[in-house]
């Protein structure tokens, strides 16, 4: 994800450059909604794992990265299970406008899509 920003940063300003509109949003909210899913399911994986390896009474790190102290598990899963939602959401959308764009002419396409 991480290589995918970098490489798509020129295309990405050239875009905001061109003025803001509803798929220019979607998919700005997109990425960033998935970069918010991956990092914080990172945070709760080792924060999970972290758990799981005292209760096995062993000392070991997954990857040697130690898990983010939060404090609150149930609280990271539930911003975790948010980002997840809307990121798939945006994601959707960006999906439902692009193919509202191509079958334009075709209204049954597109309402059977929207309704599905």
């Amino acid at each position: 994800m991480g290589q995918d920003i970098v490489a798509n940063a020129a295309n990405d300003y050239r875009y905001l450059k061109s003025g803001l509109n509803v798929p220019l949003c979607a998919y700005f909210a997109s990425r960033i909604r998935v970069l918010g899913y991956l990092l914080g399911s990172v945070v709760y994986t080792n924060k999970l794992f972290e758990y799981r390896s005292r209760l096995a009474k062993r000392t070991f790190l997954r990857n040697g990265i130690p898990a983010a102290p939060t404090g609150n598990c149930l609280l990271v899963n539930v911003i975790v299970a948010l980002f997840c939602v809307m990121a798939f959401s945006c994601t959707a959308l960006l999906f439902f406008l692009r193919l509202r764009a191509i079958y334009n002419r075709n209204h049954v396409v597109v309402a059977i899509f929207f309704i599905f």
